[in-house]
Order: C-alpha cells, then structure tokens, then sequence
C-alpha cells in the first residue's frame, strides 16, 4: 500500500471482507465507452470463465472515483446480468456501508 488513506485500497477492503470468494481486476483508463458506444465514468466486463475487469474512468476526480469504484464492484458481487436490480442495490449498500465502518475504525469518526 503506498497511501494509508487511499479510498481505492479501503474499497478494496470492504469487497473483500464481504465477498471473499469474488475476484476482480481494475484499471484506470481514458475514453471509456459503454456498450452503445456512450461515454461512461466506470464499467464492468464479464468475460466467460475469466476475471471480471473493473475499468474508471482517468478523468474522474478521487472522490467521485471511489465512489464509481464502489458501484462497479457491487456489479461484481452481485453478477453478470444482474444490472442495477435489487441484488446490486444490496451489494453497492453493503459496500458502501462496510467502506465507512473501515474508514472510522482507521481514523476515526469525523
């Protein structure tokens, strides 16, 4: 870890506290389009019998990028063909949820 307070590596965490058996891999990237060609912030890509990739957007700033970070791993815990349905919406809350408990155990709460 290079940074104490990096809000991706807290991320990481709290997915994997919960979902220990998920595995992903991420990358930051320029110019990402969705399926219909449309300009995206995040995504995620499912590729039979593989790893699924997390790719966020290059020009997001830090705090709006761990929060897609955050979006597109509940897409992961959640499942390929889930979309933002109820199980997603479970998994971006638990995320979310487990980021903040780590976040105020480390430095306490603000």
């Amino acid at each position: 870890m290079i940074f104490e307070n990096s809000p991706f590596e807290l991320i990481n965490k709290a997915f994997k506290t919960l979902y220990p058996e998920k595995e992903y891999r991420a990358c930051i990237e320029p110019d990402i389009t969705d399926d219909q060609g449309e300009k995206a912030y995040g995504i995620t890509i499912f590729y039979a019998d593989e790893t699924p990739i997390v790719a966020i957007s290059a020009e997001l700033a830090i705090k709006d990028a761990a929060e897609v970070f955050a979006h597109e791993l509940a897409h992961v815990a959640a499942g390929e063909g889930a979309g933002h349905g109820k199980e997603w919406e479970e998994a971006f809350e638990n995320i979310s949820k487990e980021y903040q408990r780590i976040g105020e155990e480390i430095f306490g709460r603000r």
